[in-house]
Order: structure tokens, then sequence, then C-alpha cells
């Protein structure tokens, strides 16, 4: 890492580069169903297993100053690094300035020093997840209930669709996306809605 002596702030690359991947290493989807009685319980449990997701509302949320990770603005910090050259190359002198990461302007601020949204690399995170996807509950009434009805067979389903979801992704939701699904573009992160919860019922009925 080379570091602007003037400032004690990491350089920006010239050059771009590839700082993340959003493919997963796999995903995998566990369906069970277990029967007792009338009763039967199905849930689908979701995994994946790595894939990159570029969260650029922390990044945003950094250059405000209103995220968490900007608290401690006043900390005074060496960055490990060399020191740059007037010509911002690289040297063999370990960088030794000291600096306040939440400076008074953008160019000494590390939160604000790379543009609105900030680097790139800054905003790249795992992406992986376990959730439960689906779920539902149904009961059959038995037939001693449905003798004196119009009724042969009545079903009873309740069912839910993601209950809970397990992941270190900080934004919103690891499995949104900017673009829509039918984008080519995914795993893009920016201001989006997360996967709502939902909730139903259903009765299906036999004359």
């Amino acid at each position: 890492m080379v570091i602007d002596q003037s400032t004690g702030l990491p350089l920006q690359d010239s050059q771009d580069g590839k700082v993340g991947d959003p493919t997963p290493d796999f995903t995998f989807g566990f369906r069970n169903t277990f029967t007792y009685k009338g009763f039967e319980l199905s849930f689908l449990l979701d995994w994946r297993k790595g894939g990159d997701v570029y969260n650029g509302t922390s990044g945003v949320l950094r250059n405000f100053g209103v995220s968490d990770e900007t608290l401690d603005r006043n900390d005074a910090v060496v960055f490990s690094g060399v020191a740059a050259d007037n010509e911002g190359n690289p040297t063999e002198n370990i960088n030794t300035v000291e600096t306040v990461i939440g400076g008074t302007d953008g160019s000494s601020n590390y939160h604000q020093a790379y543009g609105f949204v900030g680097l790139d690399e800054l905003a790249i995170e795992d992406g992986g997840w376990v959730r439960l996807r689906d779920i539902s509950l149904s009961y059959n009434l038995p037939s001693s209930i449905l003798s004196n009805t119009p009724f042969m067979t009545v079903n009873v389903t309740l069912n839910a669709r993601n209950l809970f979801l397990i992941t270190d992704y900080s934004g919103i939701d690891p499995e949104t996306n900017l673009t829509g699904s039918s984008s080519n573009v995914f795993s893009y992160d920016y201001f989006n809605n997360p996967n709502t919860k939902s909730y139903g019922i259903k009765i299906n009925v036999t004359l």
C-alpha cells in the first residue's frame, strides 16, 4: 500500500483491477417434508457459499458520516505501507505519517477522499447466506368431522416465506440486486429493497 505523505492516506491505484467476483462457490437447496397423522410440515433451506456483493449503500453512508464505521473519526492512525514520492510512486521508506481519518475536508477525510461512493474495493463484502426460503404446515380434517358436511375433503395450509436469514453481509440483503432479476448484472446493492417476509393461509375443499 502506497501512502500519500501530504495526507497520510492510502493512494488510489491509477489502474483499474478486479476487486470481487459475484459468482458463488456453490448454491444448495434442501427440501424436506414431515407427515404425522393429518399434519404435513414442509420447508426449504437455501444455502449460498461465497460470492461477493458490492455494497454501494455503505460507501454513500460512510461519505456522509452517518455509518457506524465513521464513529471514530477523530482517531489518529498510521496506515501500514510505504511512503510515496512527490509523483505518487512507491519508495522503500515505511510510512510514518500520522493522520486523523475524519479530517475536516475531503482530501484529508478517509471516508470522503475517494469520491462520493468511495473505492469499490472498500465496498466489496462476502454475500454468502443461509435462509429459510419457505415453510408450510397443512392439516387434513378427518372424515369423522366431515361426515355431516357437504365436503369430502378439507385441507388448511399455513405458509410463510423468508422467515430468517443468516449472513455476514452488512447491507440490507445479499440477494438483493439493483438492476432486477432479469439483468445479467447481479450482486449490486445501492439503496435496494430487501426480500420481504410473507404469510398466507390456503383452504382447499372437495365437494
